[in-house]
Order: structure tokens, then C-alpha cells, then sequence
């Protein structure tokens, strides 16, 4: 059996995920970037534009990115096909992180 992707939810909008985000927006894909602020993710994807990664060459597709916050946007993840968890390298964090993605998907 095979199962497209065709939305990914990023958890954590630091250097990998912005990337991880830019990859998906480029192969048409509904992102969403979450990370502890939405001013934090909205940062990450406007480098996109700035030329800070070169996986996304289509700049007009940066509006398949949506940008939101852990505490405000979390449930959202329940309608994205992936979830890609890629927040800073603390044990307690992921756990915490991994937790809500059980409550919410």
C-alpha cells in the first residue's frame, strides 16, 4: 500500500526545521512550522526568503508554510498527514513534545 504525503506538520523552527519546511512547501506541500513563538517560526520562514536556504528556489511557494506557536496552534497537527519533531536536543523537551503529539493525533 502506498500513502502520500501531502502535508507535514514541523515541530521546532530552528535550522532543521525551517529546512525540513522549505523541502515540503517546495514539493507542494501544506506545512505547518510550530515552535515555542509564533514570531520564532514566522523568523525562521521569512530566512527562507532571504536566500538562508536554497531548498526552497520558489520563493512564491513560502504561503504553503503556516506559521503558529506550541501553545496556541498544537492542535492542528491532528490534520496533517506528518508530523516531524525536530526541537532543541533536551530529553525533557521531546518528551513533553512527544506526549501532546499522543493527545493530539
Amino acid at each position: 500500500m502506498t500513502s502520500n504525503i501531502n502535508s507535514v506538520a514541523v515541530l521546532g523552527a530552528g535550522t532543521m526545521g525551517s529546512g525540513i519546511a522549505a523541502l515540503a512547501a517546495e514539493k507542494n506541500c501544506k506545512v505547518l512550522l510550530l515552535d515555542i513563538s509564533e514570531e520564532a517560526a514566522a523568523k525562521s520562514r521569512d530566512a527562507l526568503l532571504l536566500g538562508h536556504n536554497q531548498a526552497l528556489s520558489d520563493v512564491s511557494k513560502k504561503n504553503n508554510i503556516e506559521v503558529g506557536s506550541f501553545d496556541k496552534d498544537f492542535d492542528k497537527i491532528k490534520d496533517f498527514d506528518w508530523i516531524c519533531e525536530v526541537v532543541v536536543e533536551n530529553i525533557k523537551i521531546k518528551q513533553d513534545i512527544f506526549k501532546k503529539i499522543e493527545e493530539h493525533k
